[in-house]
């Protein structure tokens, strides 16, 4: 375990990160929300906040999807609550906003949802979003993960501060985090990803904390409330849970008294639980079971099953439609400079090892690994800044002069390909080619053909899609042209502040040769 932060991040640097990607990440928004898993959290949301209950009062075209029937005779969300609870505050805001009318002064530039009765083709078509005072209560709400996928970059760069004492290092690493990896594409959407991520950060960063905190008692309950509330957001942090329980007990003494590691486990047990215990009453309330979270309320419709791991571990490691190699190379980055990490934490290393290769294989043995309609894949958000951190210790060891280039050069490359995804519309594309193929009489979806024809993915073809950011709709840019100018925007921006860092830290690794 790291002994001590080794970099010292005053509030001033922090709060200029969280604007400056903040900044980013509104630029590239959708405004608006596009899948049918974060319109349901939206109306659950929306029912909170106007009458105090977690039933939704509307139902999607579908209507048996993702809201099965409570023993109530009331449709509940088959998400978790931890959500729906947060974003009842920017909904009232929003609803407050509303009264005004701004939208019908911008009815050409309120971004359509996909959700909204006839939103989904009205998009496709170019048409303008009614009614206006829906989709503009969307754009609002859609707009709080920009905030949460902020937060997150500023945890983990108080993250990798134990693991680089670099300043140069430390930037570059955090703007891959930022926007070099699928963080960036999810924090434009309404999944609950993003919201799930930044409590597993905030728990992992509060039992690094926990050796050299001055009460180390609150950071393990800490650590443990953070893990719970992000299984409230997303029922697949709980994959974390075993092994996050492991990290306290890992010292540098050789030895450990039984007494102390039961102490501990305790400790980050028990606001776990105390959530988790939350979690089942409020399935014991709208399903009648602790364990029912709605996926199987319904004998009649099953979400997924259980299978054979081989085509999910294909579909998530290399296939075109959902690989992460495809939409997230900077894992691949983090593997290959495992070893110095290795090195310096051995049995942290294995652990957070064994912790991905877990997550990867459970989420295989799902007939769902896919995550449907979503950008890459979606159920490997989480594990991301794992597979990063080992970038800390493995460039600040190397001493060879240019090591810093290196690192700024795969950074760049990273982003430019997240700047591609994000300038089509991720969406609205899969939307194309499904209705492009069913008139030729092919399901898209029959043996997952989707995610796994090359010339269905979007690697090769998002641009022709829709664009992304609200922002750059009505201009008479192609995508193509979007992205080139936004790259050229983001490469001079990003080489600059290298260089001025560089200069004013003068953190160059060769002066350890």
């Amino acid at each position: 375990m790291p002994s001590a932060a080794k970099v010292k991040l005053s509030k001033k640097e922090l709060l200029v990160a969280f604007c400056l990607t903040t900044l980013v990440y509104l630029i590239f928004s959708y405004g608006a929300i596009r899948s049918p898993d974060s319109e349901i959290m939206f109306r659950t949301s929306l029912a909170l906040a106007d009458s105090g209950h977690f039933y939704a009062s509307e139902q999607l075209q579908w209507k048996e999807f993702g809201l099965p029937k409570g023993k109530d005779g009331n449709r509940y969300s088959i998400f978790g609550p931890a959500q729906a609870i947060a974003a009842v505050p920017l909904i009232k805001l929003s609803q407050i906003i509303n009264k005004s009318k701004w939208y019908q002064s911008y009815l050409n530039i309120v971004p359509t949802s996909h959700y909204v009765p006839g939103g989904i083709m009205s998009f496709l078509r170019g048409e303008t979003a009614t009614p206006a005072k829906e989709h503009a209560l969307r754009f609002w709400v859609c707009l709080f993960y920009v905030f949460v996928s902020s937060a997150s970059v500023i945890v983990f760069l108080k993250i990798m501060i134990f693991f680089t004492a670099s300043r140069l290092i430390l930037y570059l690493i955090g703007n891959m985090f930022a926007f070099g990896t699928l963080v960036f594409a999810y924090a434009l959407t309404f999944f609950s990803e993003p919201l799930a991520l930044l409590f597993v950060l905030l728990s992992f960063l509060q039992l690094l904390r926990y050796s050299t905190a001055f009460k180390p008692n609150r950071t393990l309950l800490a650590a443990g409330l953070f893990l719970g509330l992000a299984v409230a957001t997303h029922i697949s942090a709980i994959l974390f849970a075993p092994f996050f329980l492991v990290i306290p007990l890992i010292k540098q003494e050789k030895e450990l008294q039984r007494y102390e590691w039961i102490k501990k486990l305790f400790l980050f047990s028990s606001l776990f639980l105390l959530v988790i215990a939350c979690i089942g009453l409020y399935n014991y309330l709208r399903f009648g079971s602790f364990l029912e979270t709605g996926r199987t309320a319904d004998p009649h419709l099953r979400y997924a099953f259980f299978t054979l791991p081989f085509e999910g571990l294909l579909g998530l490691l290399l296939s075109p439609g959902k690989g992460v190699i495809w939409f997230c190379p900077a894992v691949i980055l983090g593997l290959a400079f495992w070893r110095s990490f290795h090195d310096q934490y051995k049995s942290l290393s294995i652990l957070i090892l064994f912790m991905i290769a877990f997550r990867i294989i459970f989420i295989s043995c799902r007939t769902d690994w896919h995550g449907g309609f979503c950008l890459g894949p979606r159920y490997l958000v989480m594990a991301i800044p794992f597979f990063l951190i080992p970038l800390g210790p493995a460039f600040e060891k190397m001493k060879r002069k240019k090591a810093e280039i290196i690192l700024f050069l795969v950074t760049s490359v990273c982003v430019l390909q997240e700047l591609y995804f994000n300038t089509g519309e991720v969406f609205s594309f899969l939307h194309f080619q499904k209705f492009k193929y069913s008139q030729m009489g092919i399901n898209v979806f029959e043996n997952n053909l989707l995610y796994f024809n090359l010339h269905l993915s979007p690697v090769l073809h998002i641009l022709e899609g829709k664009t992304g950011p609200f922002l750059m709709q009505n201009t008479e840019l192609t995508n193509l042209n979007i992205w080139l100018f936004g790259s050229a925007v983001f490469l001079t921006l990003f080489a600059g502040l290298f260089i001025i860092l560089k200069y004013k830290y003068k953190d160059n690794l060769n002066k350890k040769t």
